[in-house]
């Protein structure tokens, strides 16, 4: 039985941080950095993240500006 994680997404104006769960769900470990200036399209990477890490539950942060 495959075990879902959840991501946490911190939104910047340059980068985004990408979080993820281990297999319980207990704790959370830094897991990739997106360049918004290098990755114009932000959204697939996100997205393959998703599906190779067997992603059910995303946790946006909220940005403050």
């Amino acid at each position: 039985m495959i075990k879902k994680r959840i991501m946490g997404i911190d939104f910047g104006d340059v980068k985004i941080g990408i979080a993820i769960t281990d297999q319980l769900k207990i704790i959370s470990y830094p897991y990739h950095t997106i360049d918004r200036k290098k990755t114009p399209d932000y959204i697939f990477e996100i997205n393959k993240i998703i599906l190779k890490k067997n992603i059910d539950t995303v946790v946006v942060g909220l940005p403050l500006t």
